[in-house]
């Protein structure tokens, strides 16, 4: 079975080197008879695309797609990430039409958490037909709330709501935070004993595919929508509307990232000072206005 890994890769020095190194042992430690590993990288204002062109020079199963001034051509974050994964899978698809496709975040530390016996089953259950696409739980909770459809765990953009919810004030978007994205955390505990869980699109950092049923499929992440910076919409759920039979598997659970839980993880007080905070900003924020009407007016 050949195994494509496919991610993009912006001023990440810290991780980049060891998470492409991960993944080509993942591969050498399965099943797989030929692996490689696709990195988009764009404009990165460290050292990562020196860091990705010295690994590609010495292991030609890293293959480099360098691009230049995305953010020019393409402002908003989505759209220009739906490009570059786009530009990444027909990277892939000139050669091959078969195996399995891995979108995975490489300026994550996802990498180092992939443990190799659930990901070769996970690798299994597309590879015999089960699923067309799976996806990894995390832990302590999941994360990947943006990436997220199901009809009744998350059935809408929890991110637009929050950005419509900015015209009120801190206070009420930390509310809508907290129904939207935190309380959708749902704990791992929760979800390990579920097996597979049928969903409408998820990710979480990494995905597997089936790379025949991708291109049958016509899959691809680019959409207008993504180019509606006030939809903030994802890529992920773009793709995966091409795609059915697609499920986390609650078995494959890798690390959440500490930066995408950061709430969720607080103890209650704490969130309950956060929460008040964010109402004594408002309050100081509009008494300002206040202060500022009544010197002007008198």
């Amino acid at each position: 079975m050949k195994l494509y890994f496919a991610g993009c890769a912006r001023d990440c020095a810290d991780v980049v080197a060891s998470n492409i190194a991960t993944l080509l042992t993942l591969g050498e430690n399965t099943w797989c008879d030929e692996i490689k590993v696709f990195v988009a990288e764009n404009s990165s204002k460290d050292n990562t695309r020196e860091i990705i062109s010295e690994l590609a020079e010495q292991d030609d199963r890293v293959i480099p797609v360098f691009l230049e001034d995305l953010d020019k051509a393409i402002p908003i974050r989505e759209a220009r990430i739906a490009f570059c994964r786009d530009r990444l899978l027909a990277e892939i698809i000139r050669d091959v039409s078969d195996g399995l496709y891995v979108p995975i975040d490489l300026d994550l530390d996802i990498a180092s958490s992939l443990e190799a016996d659930s990901f070769l089953e996970a690798c299994q259950l597309v590879a015999s037909g089960r699923a067309s696409g799976i996806f990894p739980s995390s832990s302590p909770y999941y994360y990947d709330i943006h990436a997220l459809r199901d009809r009744e765990w998350s059935p809408d953009s929890a991110w637009k709501e929050i950005n419509n919810a900015k015209a009120w004030g801190y206070f009420w978007t930390q509310l809508v935070y907290i129904r939207y994205v935190s309380s959708r955390q749902k704990p791992h505990a929760r979800l390990q004993a579920k097996g597979l869980i049928p969903i409408d699109s998820a990710f979480g950092g990494v995905g597997i595919y089936s790379l025949s049923q991708v291109l049958n499929s016509g899959a691809r992440y680019s959409s207008s929508e993504l180019e509606q910076e006030e939809l903030n919409f994802c890529e992920h759920v773009v793709f995966n509307r091409f795609l059915d039979r697609l499920f986390i598997n609650s078995a494959w659970v890798i690390a959440a990232p500490p930066e995408h839980i950061e709430f969720r993880v607080l103890p209650a007080y704490r969130k309950a000072w956060r929460i008040t905070r964010a109402g004594l900003g408002d309050v100081k924020r509009q008494a300002k206005k206040i202060l500022l009407l009544v010197n002007f007016l008198f």
